[in-house]
């Protein structure tokens, strides 16, 4: 290969190399730089894995709001769509927030119950899906995209994804309500599910659809999902169905060391996938009704895990439903090691546990296991076989998977408790260890005739004696209670305890102590651990932090004008649980929530707030707020309603002698001067310091002789500019004639001193609106000044020369009762040049800034008494 070829391939490598950039959120708005969906954009033209990072600063109190339900013309809502490889990363030890704040009222007048889009439901903001992944595979290839440490929460649809393999690391689902109750909250086709360390909960699925529906394989650890699913119980509404890919191949499911609460319908449909479910709990001890789980012609391997369902006959009908917890559909098999399958009423079930019942009959099922499970027998109660109770699991541990099953399954041998890959299953939810036994009996069919201790937990005040009976004694949950014999193997570290065979206890802690301690005790060769939280009873209670109230608020603007509400403003009427007396808005912040339709607000967090309306706009408009204590609770959103009349409010007022503005920027003319004269003379600085300093000094008469009074007659014109509140009179000129008069007194060629008297005419202003007058404005000015004429350039004939004074400015008008003066005294300043010199008599022509709106340019004829 020539260097030539060399040269020309290694650049064409270069202009194909993917280029991987990482961009970081600059504002919780959905649009603009900075803007997720911005960036969301860079990253699809940037080829290469992209990494967006959302700082910690979004949090609950300021979160992304991607305005979803915002719909760009062609489209169902404004979803953002991904179509490269990307990483959206929120940074911090805590999630990042996305909330679109859906919000209905439904027609009984209940808050964000059932679906917004119900017939006669109110919606008051509407949402759409969030990320909208690989659309018909625009990629043409299989893409990656990963969400980790995010919160989103109060939208319609969280992933559809096309062709992608989509990862969820450390994700929380909150609230996302499909607006039609027709689309899942997450959907995907081929590619691969990943959804790790999560949180899905309260997410009102479809009415006859699965809340989570994967065409694709699918692998879920160490997540919790609770109350997922319709309101509207049906036969296809599962919390998570898995199918076939867009090929019509099968597909995959794992799940293991997760949860499954509140179920309101069935957990799982599996659709030709073989799927495993390992180390998991199922708590449907609340579901409405005893839907299974469904396995359509794949297979299903579960172990390790407890499935706690109600009976058959709850809500449903028994000719129908044939299974309490597993039903195998069109020749599905199941291989089951080490779990426990229990019933909420056993006695009165009718149904069984897994149909066909029987699956396990390897001659009809030849894939088929069933190795050391408990399965609950129709008609039989479950509590005298397995030790549990629907009190099987406390307020305190009650969402660890396996709180149930761990009397069952926390013993047995290293060959039977393994995952399908081969790893030992040594660790719970919460990723406790669970060591293995040496022999395999979990006491499944045996019922329990080994004996398992279990750690218990119990509290007491500061030097009291806790004593505990037998029913709630350290046997409690063990294995077999009835038949143990409890041990005390090692006494409390701080205190005392004396413990019965039964299970009775008395624990004494040490005078005045406070905190943490434990014992330990056995039945049979299993110790156990009692852990108790001894109470302080010298704290003070601290009461709970009630939400804030933000309560609507009505204000009469005008349409002419930008209209300050100041504060407390909207907060004026709100309140606090902290603050029991006046002002109940005390420590309150306000945070706008949804600007005005027809203008714009700015909303500090005083609750003083600007109202600006559209050019035009008259009519009744509003915006909505919401307020945050101390403790960073938000309250409901508040109304703020406007009504905007034609005009600009009563009251406005027309300003003379204002401290700022006027025609020219006198300090930008001087600074033109100075720099003239620079331009000139470059010893400029020592000429007239040196000659300044002497005609100030005591012998400055004496060095000079060109002294005495001189008087002026200073005819010119006059610019006079009075502020106006809400542009509510109009100036149709700002310049006439003016006339003035000076006496003053020559210390040498150089510096002057003068008194000054200016008539500065008057100026008309017209009323634009009818409930102010025509007026007009009269100015006179007196003013005292120091003089100096640099005639060290070019001597005095054409010296320029400045003046600096103080003035009193004399305003009036014949509507007193809409005029002011802002300030009578101003300082001032001028610049001029002599124009005419014959000895006595001379002519200038001189600017002098007066006041904020009085400027004036004048011709000055002066004689000098000699």
């Amino acid at each position: 290969m020539t260097p030539k070829s060399i040269i020309l391939f290694g650049l064409l490598f270069s202009s194909l190399s993917v280029q991987s950039a990482t961009y970081t959120v600059t504002t919780s708005s959905d649009q603009g730089i900075g803007s997720l969906r911005d960036f969301i954009e860079k990253a699809n033209a940037n080829p290469g894995l992209d990494t967006i990072e959302i700082p910690a600063s979004y949090n609950a109190q300021a979160p992304i709001s991607p305005n979803l339900g915002e719909v760009p013309s062609g489209q169902t809502d404004n979803r953002m769509t991904i179509t490269d490889d990307i990483i959206i990363r929120g940074l911090g030890d805590d999630y990042v927030h996305i909330n679109d704040h859906q919000r209905w009222v439904s027609d009984t007048g209940s808050f964000n119950t059932g679906y917004p889009n119900d017939p006669n439901n109110l919606i008051l903001r509407s949402s759409g899906l969030l990320f909208d992944i690989n659309p018909r595979n625009t990629a043409g290839r299989t893409i990656d995209a990963t969400i980790e440490n995010v919160w989103a929460e109060h939208m319609s649809g969280f992933i559809f994804s096309d062709n992608a393999n989509v990862t969820l690391n450390n994700v929380i689902l909150y609230r996302i309500v499909p607006r039609q109750g027709e689309a899942s909250i997450m959907s995907t086709q081929d590619g691969l599910v990943t959804i790790k360390d999560s949180f899905i909960f309260e997410n009102l699925g479809p009415r006859s659809a699965p809340t989570l529906i994967f065409n694709s394989d699918v692998f879920i650890e160490n997540t919790a999902f609770e109350s997922n699913g319709p309101l509207v119980e049906s036969t296809a509404s599962h919390v998570i169905q898995v199918s076939q890919d867009s090929s019509g191949s099968s597909t995959t499911a794992v799940i293991k060391d997760s949860i499954f609460k509140g179920l309101f319908n069935s957990t799982f449909r599996f659709n030709e996938a073989d799927a495993q479910i390992i180390n998991t709990l199922f708590d449907g001890r609340d579901a409405n009704r005893g839907w299974p789980i469904y396995v359509n012609k794949g297979k299903l391997t579960l172990t390790n895990s407890t499935l706690y369902y109600p009976t058959i006959t709850k809500n449903v009908d028994p000719a129908t439903y044939k299974a309490t917890h597993i039903e195998l559909i069109n020749s599905a098999q199941l291989i089951a090691n080490n779990n426990l399958l229990v019933i909420i009423d056993g006695a009165n079930n009718v149904g069984s546990a897994i149909y066909p019942t029987d699956w396990d009959d390897t001659t009809i099922y030849p894939l088929s296991e069933n190795n050391n499970n408990f399965i609950s027998t129709p008609g039989v109660d479950d509590t005298p076989n397995t030790g549990l109770s629907l009190a099987g699991c406390v307020t305190t541990n009650c969402f660890v998977p396996n709180t149930l099953s761990i009397a069952l399954v926390d013993k047995g041998d290293d060959a039977k408790a393994l995952y399908a890959d081969g790893s030992s299953i040594t660790s719970d939810y919460l990723k406790q260890t669970r060591p293995q036994g040496l022999s395999i009996d979990i006491g499944a069919f045996e019922k329990h005739e080994s004996l398992y201790a279990h750690p218990d937990s119990y509290e007491v005040d500061q030097d009291t004696k806790l004593i505990v009976s037998s029913q709630d004694g350290v046997l409690k949950n063990d294995t077999n209670e009835n038949s143990a014999a409890a041990t005390l193997d090692q006494d409390a570290l701080y205190g005392s305890v004396t413990l019965n065979a039964d299970g009775s206890f008395e624990y004494q802690p040490d005078a005045d102590y406070y905190g943490n301690d434990e014992f330990y005790y056995s039945i049979n060769t299993s110790q156990a651990k009692v852990s108790i939280t001894i109470l302080s009873t010298g704290w003070t209670l601290i009461p709970n932090n009630a939400a804030p109230v933000a309560n609507n608020d009505s204000y009469s603007l005008y349409a002419d004008s930008i209209d300050t509400i100041v504060a407390p403003g909207v907060l004026l009427n709100d309140t606090d649980d902290a603050n029991t007396q006046a002002p109940f808005y005390a420590d309150l912040t306000a945070r706008i929530y949804k600007q005005p339709m027809y203008g714009s607000v700015t909303l500090k967090e005083t609750g003083e707030f600007i109202y600006t309306p559209d050019a035009g706009f008259i009519g009744d408009d509003s915006f909505e707020y919401d307020v945050t204590d101390i403790g960073t609770r938000h309250s409901y959103p508040a109304t703020v309603n406007l009504h905007i009349q034609a005009g600009v409010p009563y009251g406005g007022k027309v300003i003379a002698g204002t401290s700022s503005g006027g025609s020219i920027g006198f300090l930008s003319t001087l600074l033109l001067t100075i720099l003239a004269l620079f331009r000139h003379q470059k010893s400029l600085a020592v000429k007239v310091v040196v000659p300044l300093l002497l005609s100030v000094s005591p012998f400055a008469h004496s060095a000079e002789e060109n002294n005495g009074i001189y008087v002026t007659a200073n005819p010119g014109i006059s610019w006079l500019e009075p502020d106006t509140d809400h542009n509510a009179w109009s100036q149709e000129s700002n310049s006439q004639f003016s006339f003035g008069s000076s006496l003053g007194y020559q210390f040498d060629n150089n510096a002057s001193i003068q008194f000054t008297y200016r008539w500065l005419n008057s100026v008309d202003l017209k009323a634009e609106h009818t409930q102010y007058n025509d007026m007009t404005v009269d100015y006179q000015h007196y003013s005292f000044n120091f003089v100096y004429r640099v005639t060290q350039l070019w001597g005095d004939k054409f010296a320029p020369y400045f003046s600096l004074g103080l003035g009193y400015l004399d305003a009036s008008s014949n509507h007193a009762e809409d005029f002011e003066v802002e300030d009578n005294v101003h300082p001032n300043i001028g610049v001029g040049v002599n124009v005419l010199d014959f000895g006595q008599i001379k002519s200038d022509l001189q600017w002098h800034h007066l006041a904020g709106d009085v400027d004036t340019l004048e011709l000055v004829f002066s004689y000098y008494f000699k």
